[in-house]
């Protein structure tokens, strides 16, 4: 869920998510590395 709005209002998130759909990915695999993104920001946080 929180990949699916960080995919719509996050601006680093939602580039990505574009440039991956441009080149052939499926929204469900857009979605995976959005997943991955938001995971990687917390545990730099952390």
């Amino acid at each position: 869920m929180a990949a699916i709005v960080a995919g719509r209002y996050n601006l680093s998130v939602k580039q990505q998510k574009e440039s991956l759909l441009k080149l052939g990915e499926t929204q469900t695999q857009a979605i995976g590395a959005n997943m991955r993104k938001l995971m990687q920001i917390c545990f730099g946080v952390v």
